[in-house]
């Protein structure tokens, strides 16, 4: 059977109980109604506990509704409760909510009505638990009372909020709030898991304090009441509840507690004794640790006590008259004995201050151990005694002054020096020292009462007989009131500085003769202290290193490069200890960051007793001499180099002429049996040999070229169109695996050179390169103008001023060692391996680009590649863009032309005599100059062509062709030779445009060129 509800009806007014009776009982004839209209009935009713829901009035007689609502809410937090009133505004009716109500009502015309919806959800049917918080009082009021509140499911959906909330939690609007789960709001998790547990625990919470976090993060404290709200079946449909800002009150609590928590620190880290003692049993209250450590007692010791067991036996009366004579305020307890711990008396100073401590008048007492200071003024007294028997022991005088310059007390010194004005006590000073009628200017007495500090003076000592000037020193200090400080007189000291000032004039005069030879050395001299911090610099030092002695003095040597450091170091210490360095060449940094050579003497600066105080330095600088020392030595390695050069230019020049006669002729005879042999195997031997001759001949003119002896063809070349036709073949002789960059300067650089040769340059250089990057690197090849002036030639070896175009080759190689940069252009030196290289490359190289009046400067460190930047004189005209037009095949042939032959090595005459017949020439050969002319006179000049040697056994072939030039100036002639030094007059030819044929030379080579000659105007 189903249990009756059972309903409290509070309200002291018998008329309205009768009217909600009977309506109810009309309308729900199972409803129990206990009335309740005084406090007995409420309290037995509470106890007995057995009712489902409360109505009750605001304005009882008897109670404050507010109570009665929070007594019920404490016994049954579950229950709900419905306030009502009478004379109600907005302001019970929030009160009443944030109390916990479930709702309100006001007993205006339609309050029954109102009472009978707002029980209706707990009075109709079944075990029905869910609040009436969801009727027409509880919606009117929701959003005007001022208190937050909330309605959320055990999810922590938020399922209704009123205003207050949205604008506690900061948020736009109802809407947004809603949108927001409750378990955010938290500040701290845990904070929620125990209202949680709280809340399956009792049904309730009542007054949870929690930290909430609103939506601009601000977290404020908040006073948490709610209560679970359960369906038909018992389960927790949702919370309700409100909530109360109380992040004011927290912060003063908080401050309160921090405050309380700084005077307890104050109190227990006081370091003088603190005690508090109640005023009626005098017992101690509490102690801090000062007094438990300085009496000995420990803190449960002193809690038994009274501060009449911390006194000797005779001061107990006047203890306990002192207390009753104590005001409530600040009072000064005056000077008392304590005992210890350990029996030990002391004497203390103690102030004290009335407070109420744990409920009881109480006083606060400071304690001041003053033992020491009894003690010293026992000692002082006995000090005063000895220091009166110094005062009259010292040698030098002392007087004591008052503050109108009275002397009061006088040393036996003071009496003695100015003995001829009589008693000195009770005169002014400067009466009975100087005869004045005021206080002497400066007076260092009248500064020290002015000022309350020390003063000095030096003045001159005065007597009715004084046999030399004698100076005397005056110290003045105050003599303070130890009360308050004030000066109440003058001590003065003197000193007779006679003696001492002679000595400073013979030092002034000494120090200003050093000072002067210092300033006038020509040497650099510096002197560094014991810390190694500048003492002395001066003009020479300035002059040498830039800067001034201010900014140098007193600070570490700022001449020292970090390099230097160490050595630097090294040497004070060998200074220091003693050993004097002479001539020590090292480098030093001016303050424009260069360096400079100097000549460095150092020697031990001693005291008078023989310690070392610092180090005196005399710098040179002798940068001058070394830079020309250095220029000398580059001159002679140079001048080495070219010797060595011309030596095996020498060498190379003779071994090349007869090598060139003997591969003219393997080549010659070779292409003749090649012409005549059709045997395809036999002909691809004779073609070997051809290729090996050719071989050869490239090795030949290697020689000749690193000997500067290859003949050479200058012409205006546009070295930027070089660089781009060779870019192909460079790309075939680097491989794959490295990539060419070209990068050229546009503005046509012109040089003149012999196209031939300074492509070689190229070839070498990219050749050396790709051996330097056998993993594959980049390959840079750049064109550039430059302009060296006096100063920056003289820094680069073999350069000249004047404007240059530049080449330059780079790699990202593996570098060159300095040892290796040092001899690379040497002939026949390489670092390769056996059969790996034959040393003349590079040597190549600087022969031709030497021979081009040029040279070459090499950078490079190991692991960060190499680079060649060879200089060539700018060309003073430009290349003529003209084509030469190729000689066809059919035009090599002779049309019975007649050709003097003039070579004194049979093989090569007879050579050149049947590569000619065969192509269709008249010849005749002779083997000297002399026989040369004997054939021209026999055959009447009936030449067309003169084709000879150079070097011939009795004279020059030059000789010869310049003769039959002016036999017959119609007769052309063609020069060849097997090497051009000086024998071949090479100038000459050049000079006068003789064609020339160098050998070895094949038989294409000498037919196209007498071809061209033939054909020439």
């Amino acid at each position: 059977m189903r249990r009756p509800r059972r309903l409290l009806l509070i309200d002291d007014r018998a008329e309205d109980r009768d009217l909600v009776i009977r309506e109810l009982r009309r309308r729900y004839e199972d409803l129990q109604v206990k009335e309740i209209a005084g406090a007995a009935e409420f309290e037995d009713a509470l106890e007995e506990g057995d009712f489902d829901l409360a109505v009750t009035e605001y304005k009882l007689y008897w109670a404050d509704g507010l109570q009665v609502l929070e007594q019920i809410k404490a016994s049954r937090p579950e229950c709900p409760v419905i306030m009502v009133t009478g004379s109600g505004n907005e302001e019970i009716a929030a009160a009443s909510m944030k109390a916990g109500a479930d709702d309100y009502l006001n007993k205006s015309r339609h309050y029954l009505q109102g009472l009978l919806r707002t029980l209706k959800p707990f009075l109709s049917g079944g075990e029905q638990t869910l609040t009436g918080s969801s009727g027409p009082g509880y919606l009117r009021l929701f959003d005007l009372v001022p208190v937050a509140l909330y309605r959320i499911d055990p999810q922590g959906k938020v399922l209704n909020a009123n205003l207050a909330l949205v604008q506690l939690l900061g948020y736009g609007s109802r809407k947004e709030l809603l949108a927001v789960n409750s378990r955010e709001f938290y500040a701290r998790a845990e904070d929620r898991r125990k209202w949680r547990q709280l809340m399956e625990r009792d049904g309730a919470v009542r007054n949870f304090d929690v930290q909430l976090r609103r939506k601009d993060d601000a977290v404020l404290w908040v006073r948490n009441n709610a209560q679970a709200i359960r369906d038909e079946q018992g389960r927790i449909a949702w919370y309700e509840g409100c909530a109360e800002d109380i992040t004011s009150r927290r912060q003063a609590e908080e401050a309160l507690k921090e405050s309380e928590a700084k005077y307890r620190l104050l109190f227990e880290n006081n370091p003088q004794p603190m005690w508090v003692y109640d005023l009626e049993t005098l017992a101690f209250m509490k102690v801090n640790q000062a007094a438990v450590a300085h009496y000995g007692y420990s803190r449960e010791e002193f809690l038994a006590m009274t501060i009449r067991d911390i006194r000797p036996p005779e001061d107990v009366d006047p203890l306990l008259k002192r207390v009753s004579e104590l005001t409530p305020g600040l009072g000064y307890s005056g000077e008392w004995r304590h005992r210890k711990k350990s029996g030990e008396i002391m004497d203390v100073d103690i102030v004290s201050h009335g407070i109420i401590f744990n409920n009881r008048q109480a006083r606060l007492a400071l304690v001041k151990d003053i033992t020491a200071r009894k003690r010293t003024e026992v000692a002082l007294r006995e000090s005063e005694r000895f220091l009166a028997s110094i005062f009259d022991s010292i040698r030098d005088g002392l007087f004591i002054l008052d503050t109108d310059f009275t002397i009061l007390r006088t040393n036996p010194t003071v009496e003695k020096w100015y003995a001829h004005a009589g008693p000195l006590v009770g005169k002014k000073c400067y009466e009975a020292l100087y005869e004045a009628s005021e206080p002497c200017e400066c007076c260092p007495a009248q500064q020290t009462l002015e000022t309350g500090g020390a003063a000095s003076l030096v003045l001159p000592k005065r007597g009715p007989v004084q046999e030399e000037l004698s100076w005397l020193e005056v110290f003045t200090f105050p003599l303070t009131d130890i009360a308050d400080g004030r000066v109440k007189g003058v001590i003065a000291y003197i000193r007779d500085i006679s003696a001492r000032r002679r000595a400073e004039e013979e030092l002034k005069e000494t120090n200003e003769f050093l000072r002067s030879l210092l300033e006038a050395s020509a040497a650099g001299i510096v002197y560094l202290d014991k810390d190694g911090n500048v003492r002395i610099w001066n003009r020479a030092a300035t002059r040498m290193f830039g800067w001034d002695a201010a900014e140098v003095l007193g600070r570490y040597p700022a001449p020292v490069p970090p390099e230097q450091e160490r050595e630097f170091q090294q040497l004070r210490e060998r200074v220091l200890a003693g050993e004097i360095v002479t001539g020590l060449e090292t480098q030093r940094r001016r303050k424009d960051g260069s360096l400079i050579d100097v000549s460095l003497s150092v020697a031990p600066v001693k005291d008078a007793q023989g310690e070392v105080q610092g180090t005196l330095a005399m710098l040179t600088d002798i940068t001058a001499r070394k830079k020309a020392e250095e220029a000398l030595h580059q001159k002679e390695e140079q001048f080495q180099q070219a010797q060595k050069m011309e030596a095996v230019g020498r060498l190379a020049g003779g071994v090349a002429h007869d090598f060139n006669n003997l591969l003219t002729a393997i080549m010659g005879y070779s292409e003749l049996l090649l012409m005549r042999i059709e045997d395809q195997g036999q002909a691809h031997l004779v073609d070997q040999i051809i290729h090996v001759c050719e071989r050869a001949a490239t090795l030949v003119r290697q020689l000749l070229a690193l000997s500067r002896r290859q003949p050479l063809r200058p012409v205006p070349l546009d070295l930027n169109k070089v660089v781009e036709g060779m870019e192909q073949l460079l790309q075939r002789v680097i491989g794959e695996d490295i990539q060419l960059h070209i990068d050229l300067e546009p503005g046509r650089p012109w040089v003149k050179a012999d196209p031939g040769q300074l492509e070689q340059v190229i070839v070498n250089l990219a050749v050396n390169a790709r051996d330097a990057m056998p993993q594959g690197g980049n390959l840079y090849i750049r064109t550039i103008h430059e302009t060296l002036d006096e100063a920056r030639a003289e820094t680069i070896r073999e350069a000249r001023p004047g404007t240059f175009v530049v080449l330059q080759v780079a790699d990202t190689g593996m570098g060159i060692e300095r040892e290796v940069r040092e001899r690379i252009f040497e002939p026949f030196y390489t670092t390769k391996g056996p059969g790996e290289g034959t040393g003349l490359g590079l040597a190549t190289v600087y022969g031709i680009v030497t021979q081009h009046e040029g040279w070459i400067n090499v950078s490079s460190e190991p692991g960060r590649g190499a680079s060649f930047k060879i200089y060539f004189p700018v060309a003073e005209i430009e290349p003529e863009e003209k084509a030469r037009d190729a000689l066809s095949l059919d035009e090599l042939k002779g049309a019975g032309e007649r050709i003097l032959v003039v070579e004194d090595e049979d093989e090569l005459r007879d050579l050149a005599l049947r590569m000619l017949r065969g192509k269709g020439y008249r010849v005749e050969g002779a083997a000297t100059v002399a026989e040369a002319l004997q054939v021209f006179d026999r055959e009447q000049g009936n030449f067309n062509l003169v084709f000879s040697d150079v070097v011939l056994s009795d004279q020059s072939g030059l000789q010869l062709v310049e003769e039959l030039l002016a036999r017959k100036p119609d007769l052309k002639a063609l020069l060849t030779s097997g090497y051009a030094d000086e024998k071949v007059q090479w100038p000459i030819i050049q000079a006068r445009k003789y064609p020339f044929l160098q050998k070895p030379y094949s038989l294409i080579s000498l037919l196209k060129t007498i071809a061209e000659v033939l054909k020439s105007g």
